[in-house]
């Protein structure tokens, strides 16, 4: 929660630094560096918390919620709209953006580069906002297909 609090406020100036907006793709300050420096160390962190506690009493924490319908309630709603709205927002609008911003402004030959490496990383984000959009879908919104089973026991 600290990144979410800290970091924008160290970042903000970054948008107006004048030796960053000359160079936008080589351009670099000492105060960008730290910022830089910040956010990869929260990084590794979030990394390192997230496999320390993927311990197997998390794991059957989980599958038992999940099978026991504890999930998909309210709670689990706001916070799957609250996900989506992010994602979009940063990952498909804001990357979008900067990845065009960077483009136009980069020599040639970096730029082909550059022009494959997002339009592919871009395709991941639209990819994962579909499944994460299927998923919150398939969690709350009922579907009324019959399995195979049930059309069997029909006929």
């Amino acid at each position: 929660m600290t990144n979410a609090i800290l970091l924008p406020y160290l970042a903000y100036p970054l948008f107006y630094d004048p030796v960053l907006n000359a160079d936008k793709l080589f351009g670099y300050t000492v105060q960008a560096g730290n910022v830089i420096a910040i956010i990869l160390g929260y990084f590794i962190w979030d990394i390192y918390v997230s496999i320390e506690s993927q311990d197997p009493a998390f794991i059957i924490h989980g599958i038992f919620a999940f099978l026991l319908g504890w999930t998909g309630g309210w709670l689990q709603m706001v916070n799957g709209v609250f996900l989506l709205s992010v994602f979009f927002g940063v990952r498909i609008c804001w990357g979008n953006w900067c990845s065009i911003e960077l483009f136009n402004r980069a020599p040639i030959a970096p730029s082909l580069l550059l022009l494959v490496l997002n339009v592919s990383l871009n395709g991941l984000n639209l990819f994962w906002f579909w499944k994460m959009i299927d998923s919150v879908r398939r969690r709350f919104i009922p579907t009324t297909e019959k399995t195979i089973g049930e059309k069997r026991k029909e006929d």
